[in-house]
């Protein structure tokens, strides 16, 4: 047996390891109009219409939804890598003299372990859209694979004009267990529940049926044993709304208005706190981007309390705290349908209600 172990300690030096992460590049700092104490440096450019971020499980690297491009990220210390790429892409909009505006692809992804990354196939019309398992690309260039896909969801009125739920974003996990905002027609607003064991999706919480008129959830995140939803509203309307549903009885337990936010579509907690959250306000326009702002907002009381953090961001969308404690941020850029996007990562945002 003593002979033995040099051989097996030999044998286990050379079992492959993942080689630890490299610290995220990062380029020069960007003005966007920071309150004192806080700092904004450029972590990935050469986006298009960039929408959702998240982090890979174990490593926290960024993974980004570069959805105009019909592609996943991951920004590694070694730079961007492609998880998966060629995703379909669509406008969004066609207007009546043929200008085709807003490409979207891919508009959410998360990592269900260290080798699945669960992505919305959003490049394709309302009501043939599903959820992809994606085996990510590899460092040696081996493409991103699709491994499973869910069903689509089906139109949910009577309306000629509803073909079905699409443009599925703002994905937030709970185990095994995905929620999902939806954009179809505008006269019954869903949200979404995955099983990422069966790959069923459902529409499951309505706002229309609860009396609730403001539409596009944008973010869902875990709050207090609920759902709260992050609903943008009409583009440039100051109509922006946060709903915290309960999940067993699907009913909507409290509503705030966002007071001075007109198109809010990323929420992320502050780490550490309570009731605080970020939200960044893009301030839609159609065909342009206007400067945007970071807010904090404060829910421990009937009436939400938004402060402004940064007020010339430029067409903020997504935003998550990574695990190093920063905000990230994926904005459009200067214009949509250019490889102008941007991923930024904002430090100084700390909780004030510990």
């Amino acid at each position: 047996m003593h002979k033995l172990l040099p051989i097996l300690l030999l044998l286990a030096g050379c079992v492959a390891r993942e080689p630890a992460p490299q610290p995220v590049p990062e380029l020069p700092p960007l003005d966007i109009g920071l309150a004192t104490g806080h700092r904004a440096v450029v972590v990935a450019d050469g986006l298009r219409n960039p929408s959702f971020v998240s982090f890979k499980p174990g490593s926290g690297e960024p993974t980004v939804c570069d959805s105009g491009n019909g592609r996943v990220l991951l920004i590694t210390g070694n730079g961007p890598r492609a998880l998966i790429d060629d995703m379909a892409t669509e406008f969004w909009k066609v207007l009546e003299d043929g200008r085709k505006l807003y490409q979207v692809g891919p508009m959410a992804a998360v990592w269900q372990d260290q080798e699945t990354l669960v992505v919305s196939d959003s490049g394709h019309p309302d009501g043939k859209e599903s959820l992809l398992w994606v085996k990510p690309g590899s460092n040696d260039g081996e493409p991103g694979a699709v491994t499973a896909r869910s069903n689509t969801i089906a139109p949910t009125t009577d309306d000629a004009a509803d073909k079905g739920e699409g443009n599925l974003t703002g994905f937030c996990r709970d185990g095994t267990t995905l929620y999902v905002c939806c954009h179809g027609n505008d006269k019954r607003t869903w949200v979404a529940v995955a099983d990422l064991k069966t790959r069923q999706i459902k529409a499951t919480f309505s706002a229309d049926e609860h009396g609730i008129a403001t539409n596009s959830p944008m973010q869902a995140r875990l709050w207090r044993g609920g759902l709260l939803v992050l609903y943008s509203g009409a583009g440039g309307v100051d109509d922006g709304l946060l709903v915290h549903w309960d999940l067993a009885s699907g009913k909507p337990q409290q509503q705030w208005i966002l007071p001075g936010l007109s198109d809010p579509m990323g929420l992320a907690q502050i780490p550490g706190s309570t009731d605080e959250f970020v939200v960044t306000d893009n301030a839609w326009a159609l065909g342009k981007v206007n400067d945007g702002k970071l807010a904090r907002v404060n829910l421990g009381s009937d009436r939400a309390q938004v402060a402004v953090i940064a007020n010339r961001v430029p067409g903020p969308v997504n935003c998550d705290f990574g695990p190093d404690g920063e905000l990230y941020v994926t904005c459009l850029g200067t214009e949509i349908d250019t490889d102008k996007g941007l991923l930024l990562r904002v430090s100084g945002i700390e909780a004030h209600d510990r």
